[in-house]
C-alpha cells in the first residue's frame, strides 16, 4: 500500500475533482489528491476533456492520465429529449 492509500484511508487526503472551462469552450475535469491538513493538492491523477467540434452533432470525451497521455477517447452523439 502506498503512503497516498494510506493517507486515504485515514482521511488525511481525499480526492477532488474540479472543472475549469478552456479558452475553446471546452471542459477538463481535474482528479487530484487534497491535503486536508495543509490546504493544497499534493498529486495529480490525470483529468477528462469534454469538447465540441465546430458543426458536429456530438461531443468528444477525452480521459488523460497524470503525465497527459490519452487513455481513451469517446465520441457521444447528442440526443435530446423533450422537458
Amino acid at each position: 500500500m502506498n503512503r497516498f492509500n494510506e493517507e486515504l484511508e485515514q482521511g488525511a487526503v481525499q480526492i477532488t475533482m474540479s472543472a475549469e472551462t478552456l479558452d475553446d469552450n471546452s471542459v477538463a475535469v481535474n482528479f487530484d489528491m487534497w491535503d486536508n491538513e495543509n490546504g493544497q493538492v499534493v498529486a495529480q491523477a490525470g483529468y477528462v476533456l469534454t469538447r465540441q467540434e465546430d458543426g458536429d452533432k456530438c461531443f468528444y470525451v477525452t480521459v488523460f492520465n497524470a503525465e497527459g497521455d490519452v487513455l481513451s477517447e469517446t465520441v457521444v452523439p447528442m440526443h435530446f429529449n423533450e422537458c
